[in-house]
């Protein structure tokens, strides 16, 4: 940045015997320029920028040696100087032999006297090697900005980014089409909420104020499309800061799940199914770990049929504990030998009620090989025999009447 130049070297510049000679000492570039916008006078310095010897640059005007676009900006810089005594900015100069260079110009107004002939003094500042390297780092950015761009607009995924009052900022063209927008201009500026399906307007709201205040939030919502048709999303969006750290912006990813959800919901509705099935049935449907014996499933009617709450057959030795001392070893010794042959089998038994009532139980087994092939787990169905054992032993002493 150029040296500032205040009232005393001004007036020492005008009121020297020998201006020519401060001029060519001076370690900046400098020109004198009058009233009408020609040189008075330029250093050494100022006319080898341009390409010209000192004079010949005496009597020309400024507007040949400034780019033809430029031409504004320093009339403007010119007015500031005018009004406020000092002005500064960065131009376009053209070269004797026509080429172009940048530099960075302070424009000092000469002293308020009528007899000066001096409008203003020039300094000037060649930064042509800054500007250009600025202008390649702004073409690398600006590239790599159109590349990331492409790469957003290919993504099979929604990309927005929303304002604090939910306002959509941008939204690539996946994200268009799942709201089922024409363009970005169609939609640019409109309150995200309004997509947002009534029962989730809420949640989506405190997502962007959570996102504002710092957070990095996941949610599943449904939209509303521009034409009515529903969507279910899942978006992850986190804060964009700025380099005070302060949250401008909530940038988020966001995909249809809409297929998964109908997935999740017929899974849901046929486990539903599943379970009003095995509990319809007037019997106990089971599952066991092995080697432990322990219950890792037990279906409603077990209540009903033994008695005990349903927590209790999840406790270790549960199903030994509550077979009938009269059966319980060989019961085992069953159970384990088909087991280990991986044979699928049935037996009868007795187990006691809760209330020590005698039940008289049918258990179809299936054994089940884990991925070593050997059996890790048993599942099966017990069936309350009580009432046919007791008419079949009210039928023998019938018979032995």
């Amino acid at each position: 940045m150029l040296k500032n130049t205040d009232t005393p070297i001004k007036q020492k510049i005008e009121s020297a015997s020998n201006v020519s000679d401060i001029f060519e000492h001076a370690h900046e570039c400098i020109a004198r320029i009058d009233r009408q916008g020609n040189y008075l006078s330029v250093n050494a310095d100022y006319a080898e920028v341009y390409g010209y010897q000192p004079e010949d640059m005496m009597g020309m005007c400024w507007e040949e040696t400034i780019h033809q676009d430029d031409i504004g900006s320093a009339e403007s810089a010119c007015k500031e100087m005018t009004k406020l005594g000092r002005s500064e900015v960065n131009l376009r100069g053209i070269r004797k032999n026509s080429t172009v260079f940048y530099h960075h110009a302070v424009m000092v107004k000469g002293l308020e006297n009528d007899k000066s002939p001096v409008s203003h003094y020039c300094f000037i500042q060649d930064i042509t090697d800054q500007t250009l390297e600025e202008r390649k780092r702004f073409k690398e950015i600006e590239f790599k900005y159109q590349k990331f761009q492409h790469l957003i607009e290919l993504q099979p995924e929604c990309f927005k980014q929303i304002g604090k009052d939910g306002g959509l900022i941008y939204m690539n063209a996946a994200g268009l089409a799942m709201i089922e927008a024409d363009s970005l201009q169609q939609v640019k500026g409109l309150c995200i909420y309004d997509l947002i399906a009534k029962e989730h307007r809420e949640n989506f709201k405190s997502l962007n104020q959570r996102v504002f205040a710092g957070e990095t939030v996941v949610l599943e919502f449904e939209i509303v499309g521009l034409k009515g048709n529903q969507r279910w999303m899942e978006t992850h969006a986190r804060p964009v800061k700025d380099s005070s750290g302060y949250v401008i912006e909530h940038l988020a990813v966001t995909r249809d799940i809409t297929d998964r959800k109908k997935i999740e919901l017929s899974l849901k509705e046929r486990e539903q199914q599943f379970s009003t099935l095995i509990n319809d049935i007037d019997a106990i449907v089971w599952e066991v770990s092995l080697p432990d014996f322990r219950f890792t499933f037990v279906s409603a009617p077990a209540k009903k049929i033994l008695g005990y709450p349903i927590e209790d057959w999840y406790q270790e030795n549960f199903w030994l504990d509550n077979i009938h001392p009269d059966d319980r070893d060989s019961a085992y010794q069953y159970i384990a030998a088909q087991t280990e042959h991986g044979k699928d089998h049935q037996f009868e038994y007795r187990m006691l009620a809760a209330d020590d009532s005698i039940v008289w139980i049918k258990d179809l087994v299936h054994v089940v090989n884990g991925v070593s092939g050997t059996p890790d787990r048993l599942r099966g169905v017990m069936f309350n025999m009580t009432h046919q054992k007791e008419t079949e032993e009210a039928f023998k002493k019938l018979k032995n009447v």
